[in-house]
């Protein structure tokens, strides 16, 4: 969990959008780097989420979290979103992808935000694990090996 350990020790707000049994498992994996990650969650500096089941609803959530983030002088924030939450909700892999694509090329350049996507093999095939990653164009200035277990 060193992304969002990293954050959190550099005052980012920092939000984790998973299923609640898969941010069981990384809060308590960030615990483990991050002691003070009750306090950071009750301290609204990591947000959490379970997403939503449109993608218009879920932007429109991100972008209104981004803006009083912003308002309340928050400088940088860093977005985790382990994208299985979004097949949990029924929401369209085609929905996502519009969300991803939309996030992409509106909130992440609006905002000081860095962001790291996670897509489960067991829950995406494979057609759709390469759409994310082409909806993720700045990716591929990186060599394969950094996003693939190899």
């Amino acid at each position: 969990m060193p992304f969002l350990a990293d954050g959190l020790r550099k005052g980012d707000k920092c939000f984790l959008i998973a299923a609640t049994a898969t941010q069981d498992v990384i809060l308590e994996s960030l615990m483990e780097v991050y002691p003070d990650t009750k306090t950071a969650i009750a301290n609204s500096r990591l947000v959490l989420s379970t997403g939503m089941s449109t993608s218009d609803k879920f932007y429109d959530y991100l972008e209104q979290s981004f803006l009083q983030a912003s308002r309340h002088g928050d400088q940088y924030m860093r977005v985790l979103g382990d994208m299985a939450w979004a097949v949990d909700k029924g929401m369209d892999v085609d929905d996502l992808m519009s969300f991803e694509m939309r996030y992409n090329h509106s909130l992440a350049k609006k905002f000081a935000v860095v962001s790291l996507c996670q897509y489960d093999s067991r829950k995406f095939t494979g057609t759709e694990i390469v759409k994310a990653l082409k909806n993720h164009e700045d990716t591929f200035q990186f060599p394969l090996s950094r996003f693939v277990g190899f």
